[in-house]
């Protein structure tokens, strides 16, 4: 619930973070559009959301959005 509710909706930034934290531009080609890319392709991106939240995940995901 933790990845789905709070990782998943910023992970294009992680991403990019990590990208140039590490130097290296090559981490940007494992995301599209905030949907990881290297195990399915981006057309099957709904693999990595959850179809129905639990309350808690929500209510989690709320409280910890970027304001």
């Amino acid at each position: 619930m933790l990845d789905h509710a709070v990782i998943v909706p910023r992970l294009q930034r992680l991403y990019e973070w990590s990208a140039e934290e590490l130097g290296e531009p090559r981490v940007l080609d494992l995301v599209r559009d905030g949907s990881p890319i290297y195990a399915w392709r981006f057309e099957h991106r709904d693999v990595w959301r959850t179809r129905q939240m639990p309350f808690a995940g929500r209510a989690f995901e709320r409280l910890t959005r970027p304001r």
